[in-house]
């Protein structure tokens, strides 16, 4: 519902044709246009809003070539904290080679938003193959205090329990 009312507030405010809006985002991903995500994706232009959804897209689909793409995104710091999260969590799913060594120091970085931090963790559990590395690595998190809070509220707010 919400993204619906900023896909049509881009559009008024925008004008027609000068924002994809959500429905056509969605079928660029099912028809596998993912040159076209990537491009939005990565047009530092267009809308917050569009941009992370065609991320999302790119790893939903697990679009073949996004890899570069999303990493980009991911460790380009200018870049909004929900924007580099939706990237973290479409490397997770697309898996690719090296997204290992993308999300491992990122991880780790105590100063680093926590949403940036967690999604990478969460993808860094897809990608790690060795897993007493895995082991390890979860295992020196959990000593950060502001970090298992922060991962107890995202846990909440994806579960639906915090208010």
């Amino acid at each position: 519902m919400q993204r619906s009312i900023m896909a049509a507030v881009a559009i008024l405010w925008l004008g027609p044709g000068c924002a994809p809006t959500l429905q056509d985002l969605a079928l660029r991903g099912q028809r596998g246009e993912f040159g076209e995500l990537m491009a939005v994706a990565a047009d530092g232009e267009r809308p917050g809003w569009a941009r992370e959804e065609a991320v999302a897209l790119l790893g939903r689909h697990r679009a073949e070539g996004a890899g570069a793409v999303l990493a980009r995104l991911l460790l380009d710091e200018r870049e909004s904290p929900w924007l580099r999260a939706a990237a973290a969590e479409a490397l997770g799913n697309l898996r690719p080679g090296g997204c290992q060594e993308t999300l491992e120091p990122l991880s780790q970085r105590a100063e680093l938003d926590a949403e940036i931090r967690l999604a990478a963790i969460r993808s860094l559990c897809a990608c790690m193959e060795d897993p007493e590395r895995l082991q390890r690595t979860l295992s020196d998190l959990a000593q950060d205090a502001d970090l298992l809070v922060a991962a107890l509220a995202d846990s909440l707010r994806r579960s639906r329990c915090a208010p």
